[in-house]
């Protein structure tokens, strides 16, 4: 197995193990807050190591967009569970998921290995940290953080739309 493959695969699998941890054990803030920074360097390494060794890979490209859809997707409901995250903001990232899941799954149909916009990097960022922040509930801090992050999701939502308006040719 490759290693960015190998590196997504342990994104896949770190959000219900650190989701888990924190809502069976007591004390587990910090082991959570360190599997999420540890998603998130996975994230950024795998791409990286993947394009450095001339393995990228179509199967790469979707299973990173499947561990960070998941991980996000299933981190979000659970903090939302909790009241650690407002509602509008997993409807916003949520909505942003489901959109770029179809253009790129368009992508494939059309045999285009899916891209990934300057927006979408800073979006998937800022949620690696608002995630962490939610779980510790740093005030004004974690609420700019998830108004950064809803913006960039809307953004990055804008741009994938025109997209696949653009590459269906409904001008």
């Amino acid at each position: 197995m490759k290693i960015a493959n190998a590196l997504s695969l342990l994104r896949l699998s770190l959000a219900p193990v650190s989701l888990l941890l924190f809502l069976e054990w007591e004390g587990a803030t910090l082991t959570v807050i360190a599997l999420m920074t540890l998603a998130g360097l996975t994230d950024c390494c795998d791409g990286y190591i993947a394009r450095k060794r001339s393995e990228t890979s179509r199967f790469g490209a979707y299973l990173d967009l499947i561990a960070d859809h998941c991980y996000f997707s299933f981190s979000m409901v659970v903090l939302l569970h909790l009241n650690l995250l407002p509602l509008w903001l997993v409807v916003v990232v949520l909505l942003r998921t489901v959109v770029t899941s179809c253009v790129r799954g368009y992508n494939a149909y059309q045999l285009d290995i899916p891209h990934k916009t300057p927006v979408g990097v800073a979006a998937t960022i800022c949620m690696y940290v608002a995630l962490p922040l939610a779980v510790v509930e740093w005030g004004l801090v974690t609420q700019i953080s998830f108004v950064v992050s809803a913006l960039l999701a809307l953004w990055g939502l804008a741009e994938y739309s025109v997209f696949f308006v653009r590459k269906r040719g409904l001008r």
